[in-house]
């Protein structure tokens, strides 16, 4: 929960009991928890043919970034938005890294809605 905490940034409430139920939800469906250790590891991986260039990306795009975002500084967001042919960046006032406050989701989706 402290780390959820961190990336929900400082601006907007922190719903711990929202945040607990996703996280149990998560945890009840995998099927190898053990696994989760190895996310960050893809992420980092050096394999060029995992790595396409943002702009060949021909599908519609939408950029969700909040501007509290403690992992990710709104900068980040913008550049994708920049390399990402014709894609939108929406963003969201006092969102941090996740969507752990009350209402954030729903918001988020309206941003979204095609």
């Amino acid at each position: 929960m402290a780390l959820f905490r961190v990336f929900n940034g400082p601006v907007r409430p922190f719903d711990e009991r929202a945040a607990r139920a996703m996280l149990e939800l998560a945890l009840s469906r995998a099927t190898d928890p053990a696994a989760a250790a190895n996310h960050h590891r893809a992420a980092w991986m050096d394999a060029p043919d995992l790595l396409a260039p943002l702009s060949s990306i021909t599908a519609p795009t939408s950029i969700v970034h909040g501007d509290q975002d403690p992992v990710y500084p709104l900068g980040h967001g913008q550049a994708l938005a920049v390399a990402i042919p014709g894609a939108a960046l929406h963003v969201v006032p006092g969102m941090g890294h996740v969507m752990t406050s009350p209402g954030l989701p729903e918001e988020v989706a309206d941003l979204i809605r095609l």
